[in-house]
């Protein structure tokens, strides 16, 4: 797992990240590769893509494409293989804005915990379109349905999309109802410092 990280540095340096995450809000040291994720958010102009996830977990909610690394995958095959099989866009020019630490905190059989790196995305291959698991929807900036995605995304959600990076921690019950947040701005370069093209197949829109 070091050297997948090391490949894939975040625009704010990994060392950095884990060292603020601890004091924000008791992020673990290092993720555990089992609990990793990823979640883009394609933007055009001043437009946001969400998806209604139709199934599974957080189902019935607006949110970005991603979710778990397969055996052997970096973050980035990952974040750009779920994004072809939830909206059947390819990402092909994209860069880090958050490292997102969630954890149910509740006498459950199987608390779930989740280490996510979120991306935003300006170019793609492809018109994104439903798939079985989610239907996606274009969003003004200004219009973006908080009310019905998961609680913490409007505390981190609305300072990424003003060209801050941010790393954060939440906590839910038993009901995936938040019960804490601790959320740390960074200092974010530019976006054409950071944007990356994907490690396999790429094309443009």
């Amino acid at each position: 797992m070091a050297a997948a990280m090391a490949e894939e540095e975040p625009p704010y340096g990994t060392s950095d990240v884990r060292r603020d995450a601890r004091s924000a809000g008791g992020m673990s040291k290092e993720a555990h590769p089992d609990i990793r994720r990823t979640l883009l958010f394609l933007r055009r102009g001043d437009q946001i893509l969400l998806a209604m996830k139709k199934r599974g977990f957080g189902v019935g909610r607006w949110n970005g494409v991603g979710g778990k690394l397969e055996p052997g995958e970096t973050i980035e095959q990952a974040l750009v293989r779920e994004a072809e099989e939830e909206i059947g866009a390819t990402p092909t020019s994209y860069w880090r804005v958050a490292e997102l630490d969630f954890a149910q905190d509740a006498e459950t059989d199987d608390p779930w915990h989740m280490y996510v790196y979120a991306y935003l995305c300006d170019e793609w291959a492809g018109e994104p379109v439903e798939s079985d698991e989610m239907a996606p929807q274009w969003y003004a900036l200004d219009a973006i349905p908080y009310a019905t995605m998961w609680q913490d995304d409007e505390h981190w959600l609305p300072l990424v999309l003003a060209g801050r990076a941010v790393i954060g921690r939440f906590t839910f019950d038993d009901e995936d109802r938040l019960l804490t947040h601790a959320v740390k701005q960074m200092d974010a370069p530019r976006p054409g410092d950071t944007r990356r093209k994907p490690p396999r197949r790429a094309g443009r829109r």
